[in-house]
């Protein structure tokens, strides 16, 4: 077992880099042996599905020994594998205009060779796809408490398996709260400060550790841009905002087809089809890929970061 302490404040790098380096390496072991661990057996016990929360936060009240105490759980959507998503965007594409010169797809129409689908359709196949590869989470804040003791320093396991749901565990998991507020205070500010030295120096450092000091210089560089065909395209929950996407335009039936052919017709291929007695706005797929292709190729600028051996500051 390790025992962990309340980190000092910071003072400037030579007096704080012992403090610094301990912090740095109890963090992960803080949260994986002991956080992680016992917010899990919470959402065991509390037996909540983020998928099927009819609301966004609950209040969960638990007993562990003596302790009593309540959590208030947030559901979380974490920022998506962008790239996942639009590759399962290209399979629905690919497997579509496979299909549809075997044999009719409902839905689809064929058009010198070409296939369509409307542009509702296109838009909710996507946004579903894209749906599927989110991944929700739940969030755990201890609101309130009773029995729990304030400790200056806490026993971390060795091993997350050693974790229980009771009253020794739920006031280290308490402690462990503020005991991490204070090292992440530490090796921030520590990382700060070591910016503001390598700067004055006219370097580009992010970080200092033994004596090894890592260099970085940003540079242009060609590279798939995922997340950017996937903001372009249609809304997901982890956006900020709630700015129409190119295709809810495509699919605004609010907006005469006139008009949006007029807006898009030079960015995608579109067909009028009149299914049931209505005229719908219908989309290539193969202009569909193409302008995924197209958003995809960005120059982005990136950070390269190299070690060099040099004395530390």
């Amino acid at each position: 077992m390790t025992i962990v302490k309340q980190a000092p404040v910071f003072v400037d790098l030579e007096t704080s880099r012992t403090a610094y380096e301990r912090a740095s390496q109890a963090l992960p072991k803080v949260r994986e042996n002991l956080i992680e661990p016992f917010k899990a057996l919470v959402y065991e016990a509390a037996g909540i599905d983020p998928y099927q929360m009819e609301t966004d936060v609950v209040r969960v009240p638990v007993r562990a020994g003596n302790v009593r105490f309540e959590f208030q759980v947030e559901r979380r959507i974490a920022t998506p594998a962008y790239k996942g998503i639009v590759e399962g965007w290209y399979a629905y594409v690919n497997g579509v205009n496979l299909l549809a010169g075997e044999r009719t797809i409902t839905g689809v129409i064929r058009r010198d060779g070409r296939n369509y689908v409307s542009a509702e359709s296109v838009r909710d196949e996507l946004v579903i796809r894209a749906y599927g590869m989110l991944k929700v989470g739940l969030e755990f804040n201890m609101v309130n408490h009773e029995g729990i003791s304030g400790l200056e320093e806490i026993v971390v396991p060795e091993s997350a398996e050693e974790v229980r749901l009771d009253g020794k565990y739920a006031n280290a998991y308490w402690n462990a709260l503020q005991i991490v507020d204070g090292m992440e205070m530490l090796v921030s500010t520590y990382a700060r400060a070591v910016k503001k030295a390598e700067k004055r120096n006219g370097k580009k450092g992010v970080a200092v550790t033994q004596k090894t000091a890592y260099e970085s210089k940003t540079v242009d560089q060609e590279r798939a841009n995922w997340a950017g065909v996937v903001k372009t395209l249609i809304h997901m929950p982890t956006d900020r905002g709630d700015d129409e996407k190119e295709l809810d335009e495509l699919a605004d039936e609010t907006v005469s087809i006139k008009e949006r052919v007029e807006e898009w017709g030079h960015v995608y291929d579109l067909a009028r089809h009149t299914p049931y007695g209505e005229m719908k706005l219908y989309v290539g797929l193969n202009s569909v890929a193409a302008r995924i292709q197209e958003l995809k190729t960005d120059k982005t600028k990136v950070e390269q970061v190299t070690a060099k051996h040099r004395e530390r500051l």
